[in-house]
């Protein structure tokens, strides 16, 4: 026990350290291309504005070079299917501002599949455990979608609902969150950890879902401000993606990052609109598609991408598979996988 509260000791004092991490530059993207020398990796941001002069300062596997001001493999480099490493260190800076990332080789599936929670229906696990992100990882999904609160000092923590173990997560502090049994003799996961277990590989996307704050605009902007330096500190940005019901939660991810990839839940927007304030997609509940059957091509008519949740039952998962949307949000990720493959077949 005495290690434990330790340990949320230790995050406590992180999390309150790790606001620096959120300096206003970075990368457009932090995935890597298979089989292709010399490519275009990304170019610089910086939200503060500036001449977004990059520059490379330390690169251990030497593998980079800038270009036109914008951040390519060496001319002879190149990342394959069978190189053993997950991702790449890279320290650089843009208009002076000194950054330390992770490049992560792009090995993620795209098989549509995006275990809802995790997998954890079938699979004798919780719901947003460790577990269940485990099993949706050993599944072969392309995501697992995971909840994410701000505990009352400040941690984000993993629970679907606002309430777990008798405790309101905003209204209490992580030690006791963070103590509240699962299944299979886990506790409730902090963010940090869900990362840190997440970058063990390069398979799955980590779908993170920033919950509203029941305590307004105010606390939901520190809520995304604290899961972004969380990503930031932990060089996860190539890793994950956020979805969000809270409209004004989005827009401060981009406001923080101009090419984070981030998608609207509620369904209250058209795709107009959202396409004007630079979402990147819509996942929107199927009874959205269902009021709108053009719904998916007006959307992929502007770019974006197209998630539709929480599909459980073989006839609608058939459906959305042949409407063409990008991804699906499901309990059964067992069935909708076993789906995808007879189709192949």
């Amino acid at each position: 026990m005495k290690l434990r509260y330790f340990f949320f000791l230790v995050l406590l004092l992180l999390v309150k350290a790790i606001s620096a991490q959120n300096n206003g530059v970075g990368l457009s993207a932090y995935r890597l291309p298979l089989n292709k020398k010399g490519a275009k990796i990304a170019e610089p941001f910086n939200t503060k504005g500036g001449g977004l002069k990059l520059k490379i300062i330390d690169d251990p596997a030497r593998l980079f070079r800038v270009k036109n001001n914008a951040l390519y493999l060496k001319k002879n480099r190149k990342i394959s299917e069978k190189d053993p490493s997950l991702a790449y260190p890279l320290k650089f800076s843009v208009d002076g501002v000194v950054v330390t990332a992770e490049l992560v080789a792009d090995r993620f599936i795209k098989n549509k599949v995006i275990a809802h929670r995790g997998a954890w229906k079938n699979q004798q696990v919780s719901q947003n455990s460790l577990g269940s992100l485990r099993k949706a990882i050993e599944l072969g999904c392309e995501g697992a979608e995971f909840d994410v609160w701000l505990s009352a000092d400040g941690i984000p923590v993993i629970s679907h609902d606002a309430s777990i173990g008798g405790y309101v997560v905003e209204n209490t502090a992580a030690a006791q969150v963070l103590n509240v049994p699962l299944m299979a003799g886990e506790f409730v996961p902090s963010l940090e950890q869900y990362l840190q277990l997440g970058k063990t590989q390069n398979s799955t996307t980590l779908v993170l879902e920033i919950k509203p704050s029941a305590k307004g605009k105010a606390a939901m902007i520190t809520t995304v401000d604290s899961v972004m330096s969380m990503v930031t500190r932990h060089h996860a940005q190539g890793w994950v993606k956020y979805i969000s019901f809270s409209y004004d939660a989005l827009l401060r991810i981009r406001e923080l990052d101009p090419f984070a990839d981030i998608s609207y839940l509620t369904g209250d927007k058209t795709v107009e609109e959202v396409k004007k304030d630079g979402l990147s997609g819509i996942d929107y509940s199927f009874y959205s598609y269902e009021g709108d059957t053009n719904l998916v091509r007006k959307a992929h008519a502007l770019g974006l991408t197209v998630n539709v949740w929480t599909v459980n039952d073989t006839g609608k998962l058939q459906r959305f598979l042949k409407e063409g949307v990008d991804m699906i949000t499901t309990d059964e990720p067992e069935l909708l996988l076993k789906m995808i493959k007879e189709q192949a077949n």
